[in-house]
């Protein structure tokens, strides 16, 4: 399986980014699904590879408040999924854990409003 790593800068958009087709030189696998990533999309690269970001399930940044997530079927299908929760018990629990550090203003408020 093909691993884009931190040393080859690889960061995959929604959209195609002009380092796109550098970044997936050498990938051979038909799919990619990245981790650790805020922006549920999937799309085919110009080179044929299915770029897949599944979304996040505690901050998503797309504007939809629900946790995001994927599911890998049996026949290859990924059925991207969404599930409301108490995100606002969530931020006020990062307030409270940050305790008046600026950083759990900053991540309180992208959970409350799913953007960044």
């Amino acid at each position: 399986m093909a691993r884009l790593t931190q040393e080859r800068h690889a960061f995959v958009l929604p959209e195609p980014g002009q380092d796109e087709n550098e970044l997936l030189d050498g990938v051979s696998d038909r799919r990619l699904v990245f981790g650790h990533f805020h922006l549920a999309f999937e799309r085919t690269s110009a080179s044929g590879i299915e770029l897949v970001g599944p979304g996040s399930v505690g901050i998503p940044m797309d504007g939809d408040r629900r946790a995001a997530y994927g599911l890998l079927h049996d026949d290859g299908r990924i059925e991207r999924c969404r599930v409301p929760y108490d995100h606002a018990a969530s931020a006020a629990r990062v307030r409270e854990t940050a305790a008046g550090a600026a950083w759990g203003e900053t991540i309180a408020r992208r959970i409350e409003q799913a953007t960044a």
